[in-house]
């Protein structure tokens, strides 16, 4: 017969446990300045086109909205357009929708990081 009292110990420390995880983080390193949306949400890869190695800023976003976690965007000095008419909160068109903790580092021209 389980213990009560160590039965209800074990689920306390597995609780803490729990609560005490480290929250997951990625980093996506943005390589193409056209705005054109993740080709696979969630995945956990910045890709427009599923092996295609394209990372747009768009990408990266919904990438970092669907992984969760405190995440970085790196992103190159250039020139950034957005070209996907629309108004919605989901990242699909118009402006950028960032819904998570995210950090955004930039390079100056050359490659320096700026931040």
């Amino acid at each position: 017969m389980i213990n009560a009292k160590r039965f209800a110990a074990s689920l306390l420390t597995l609780a803490l446990l729990l609560l005490a995880a480290p929250a997951w983080s990625a980093t996506f390193t943005v390589n193409n300045t056209g705005d054109v949306a993740d080709g696979n949400q969630g995945d956990g890869v910045c890709e427009t086109v599923f092996g295609n190695g394209v990372c747009t800023l768009r990408a990266a976003i919904d990438e970092a909205n669907v992984f969760g976690g405190n995440n970085t965007i790196n992103i190159p000095a250039g020139t950034y357009t957005i070209s996907l008419a629309g108004s919605e909160d989901n990242n699909l068109s118009g402006d950028f929708d960032i819904r998570e903790p995210l950090k955004i580092r930039h390079s100056r021209a050359g490659g320096n990081p700026a931040c």
